[in-house]
């Protein structure tokens, strides 16, 4: 499985810059893909697109 440090510059980058959600979010998917007994899809085929709630300001939904 892909350890949190191994995977922190690349998130980075993809986010485009440093704050708090960031490190949680990644930190979450990690845990998901652990319980889902998962790896990382290396053609980048499978993607989350997370939608922040208007009445949630530091929550984020996953919409389909």
């Amino acid at each position: 499985m892909i350890a949190f440090k191994e995977s922190y510059d690349t998130a980075l980058e993809f986010h485009g810059h440093k704050c708090p959600a960031m490190p949680m979010g990644l930190r979450a998917g990690l845990a998901a893909m652990r319980a889902l007994c998962v790896e990382r899809s290396r053609e980048r085929n499978c993607l989350s697109r997370p939608k922040q709630a208007e009445d949630m300001p530091q929550g984020a939904l996953l919409t389909a």
